[in-house]
């Protein structure tokens, strides 16, 4: 189950995956995917699809870890 905060954005249709964390006042876009276990930070703007298990965080919202391999990005 996901839940998402009263303040995140879905703009049109979202499909998110088991165990998704949008943070608050994160926007995301129409026709836009999130893997699971994927982290999308708070404030994050979000349009294009999300990988499982990686955090994206910014806006435009870029990856910054990918949990599944263990990949730190700067």
């Amino acid at each position: 189950m996901v839940l998402f905060d009263r303040k995140t954005s879905l703009l049109g249709r979202v499909c998110a995956g088991r165990g998704t964390h949008p943070g608050t006042n994160s926007n995301v876009r129409e026709r836009t995917s999130i893997g699971s276990n994927a982290t999308i930070g708070m404030g994050a703007a979000c349009a294009r699809d999300v990988p499982e298990s990686e955090t994206r965080v910014g806006a435009p919202a870029n990856a910054v870890v990918r949990q599944d391999r263990n990949e730190v990005f700067a």
